[in-house]
């Protein structure tokens, strides 16, 4: 897996299949796994369906003790939310946009064989120009 940083936790992205991200946390020494399902909102928001949440790599963790560690430790910086129930919501062109980096909104994403890919635009289907130059 690849190291995601953190000052708290190590995290590994373990793999991506299945149309599902598979994340590995430490947490005061103790693995703890996690299932991410990405999906759209209407909005362009890229939804994170948390599940399949294990301590040990067996032990099951109950859905109010992941609302409560995404309440503590989610990193406040613009774009991330907490969403629904157990999952996360990134606004990838709010987060971008003070890096000069200006998107539309995502329209779908997949993930499938170690691949997370984000298709963007509007409800038409035709993705503006996002600025830069062109010679």
């Amino acid at each position: 897996g690849r190291p995601l940083g953190g000052e708290r936790f190590l995290h590994r992205l373990e793999k991506i299949a299945g149309g599902k991200l598979f994340l590995v946390l430490s947490v005061k020494g103790l693995p703890v796994s996690a299932e991410l399902l990405p999906t759209v909102k209407p909005g362009g928001r890229i939804r994170l369906a948390i599940g399949g949440v294990r301590a040990g790599g067996f032990l099951p963790v109950p859905a109010v003790a992941v609302r409560a560690a995404l309440a503590c430790f989610l990193p406040v910086k613009p774009g991330i939310y907490t969403g629904e129930g157990t999952a996360i919501e990134l606004d990838l062109a709010e987060a971008l946009a003070p890096a000069g980096i200006h998107l539309p909104p995502a329209r779908t994403v997949t993930a499938e064989q170690d691949w997370v890919e984000i298709s963007f635009g509007d409800a038409s289907g035709a993705t503006p120009a996002t600025g830069g130059s062109s010679r």
